[in-house]
């Protein structure tokens, strides 16, 4: 199916083309006008083991100010590769707070738990943003 998304939230289908499309264009019209949005600012971060942490930041846009806060949730890799919550990071969630009338970017750190073992190969988590207050809304990439 074919979406077009139209003024003030609006999605209407016009022919088959990918379901996707049509779920797409209704996420998209679910922020409401004059939302403040955030964001990551990039999809990858790398960090040796031992440097303790690796800062992730987190970009406000878009519409009236208000203040409010959103958590940045770590949750374990996949597959072989994974870093494994309480292992090799801290996997508690960290709140990050943008103040009224803000549109700097806030960042957070994420804890590096150095075990002292070589790996061949990278190990990778993802972050993802949750529970943002009234007025904030979470945009893409949003893990």
């Amino acid at each position: 199916m074919q979406a077009e998304c139209g003024n003030l939230g609006t999605c209407r289908a016009t022919k088959w083309v990918a379901p996707w499309l049509f779920l797409l264009c209704l996420a998209a019209s679910l922020v409401p006008v004059g939302a403040q949005t955030l964001r990551f600012n990039r999809a990858n971060y790398t960090v040796r083991e031992d440097a303790g942490s690796v800062a992730v930041q987190v970009d406000i846009s878009g519409g009236p100010a208000v203040q409010g806060t959103v958590q940045v949730v770590p949750a374990s890799g996949v597959g072989p590769n994974g870093a494994v919550a309480g292992v090799n990071f801290n996997g508690a969630a960290v709140t990050a707070t943008f103040p009224t009338n803000s549109v700097i970017p806030q960042t957070v750190n994420i804890p590096i738990l150095d075990d002292n073992i070589y790996y061949p190969v990278d190990k990778t988590f993802t972050v993802s943003l949750a529970n943002a207050s009234p007025g904030l809304n979470i945009g893409f990439p949003n893990t």
